[in-house]
């Protein structure tokens, strides 16, 4: 059986300029919402652990820190 990436959800409350961006974003580029975000969070997450060294974090193809 494969094994689960994503196991966690998470939801977030956005303003409408911000929805209709990234639905510009998602839609030009043709991408799932949840895999733009998720890749924005991960972008951030490495730059929050980049001055952090203790932390480590993976994606799904390998680290991000």
């Amino acid at each position: 059986m494969r094994k689960r990436i994503y196991i966690k959800p998470i939801g977030i409350m956005v303003s409408e300029e911000m929805h209709a961006y990234i639905i510009q974003i998602c839609n030009e580029r043709e991408l799932a919402i949840s895999d733009y975000v998720r890749s924005a969070i991960e972008l951030k997450l490495s730059y929050e652990t980049e001055n952090d060294g203790n932390k480590k974090l993976t994606n799904r193809k390998g680290a991000i820190s």
